[in-house]
């Protein structure tokens, strides 16, 4: 899966709108009469990271006040079944979309190069094309993937989140070209292709709760984190965008 210059991360995301709520944790079955309480289940669940009094955003200290004021200020943490933290993330308080979709793209109604969330990343992880990503703070922006040769195949759809630095970042605005987004990413990947997360639309039927959580993804050997996203068009009514992002699990290709 390559990009000239950058490639696609694997973190899948499903895009919901809305504040993470705090996903089923870990359950523990009632113990048989009698007898010794059977071991705890261990799942994939979604915390919260909750803001302080005066609800100001909890991101990290690295993340630059043009970003941190577009971010809700609750924030939520990824933790796998071994009890470790996958990723932080804090999203954005109200995401843009366009008033049509751009064909071929699962949120076609995202612009490429739009800035969506803050990625706190604990190390030990690896993106959508099983590169390490180093222990920080990014910025995530969608992306499309090109339609090339090189990609045919890497993934379902060509929607994806891709990690830029916030020492490259100087706006929260669209990054309208490729070629920009790669000067972003490059800087802080392994290789010569970029870091990515794979995103696409959540899967149905969604919580009756609203609530964040990780399901596996179809077929797929992958672990989705599933949300939803407040999020409006320029003078249409506020909506709900339900996405997911792939947070353990990569592309065989």
């Amino acid at each position: 899966m390559k990009l000239a210059r950058g490639a696609a991360a694997a973190i899948v995301v499903a895009w919901t709108t809305g504040v993470a709520a705090t996903a089923p944790g870990l359950q523990e079955a009632t113990p048989p009469a009698g007898g010794s309480a059977a071991p705890a289940k261990k799942e994939w669940r979604v915390e919260a990271i909750a803001a302080d009094a005066e609800k100001k955003a909890t991101a990290p200290a690295e993340v630059p006040e043009a970003f941190a004021k577009l971010l809700a200020a609750d924030g939520m943490r990824v933790v796998a079944p071994d009890g470790k933290a996958r990723a932080e993330l804090w999203w954005r308080a109200e995401l843009p979309l366009e008033a049509k979709a751009e064909g071929g793209f699962d949120l076609g109604r995202v612009a490429s190069g739009t800035f969506v969330a803050i990625l706190r990343a604990p190390g030990g992880t690896a993106d959508y094309r099983d590169q390490a990503i180093e222990a920080g703070v990014y910025a995530l922006r969608y992306f499309h993937q090109p339609a090339d040769a090189n990609h045919l195949g890497t993934s379902d759809s060509r929607d994806f989140l891709i990690l830029t630095s916030l020492k490259e970042e100087k706006s929260p605005e669209p990054v309208a070209t490729k070629e920009k987004l790669l000067e972003l990413a490059v800087p802080i990947s392994p290789s010569d292709h970029a870091l990515v997360l794979y995103v696409t639309k959540a899967s149905e039927p969604a919580p009756a709760d609203g609530a964040a959580r990780v399901v596996k993804r179809g077929d797929h050997d992958e672990q989705a984190l599933e949300l939803s996203l407040a999020a409006q068009a320029v003078g249409a009514p506020a909506e709900t965008l339900r996405i997911a992002v792939v947070v353990e699990g990569h592309t065989a290709h």
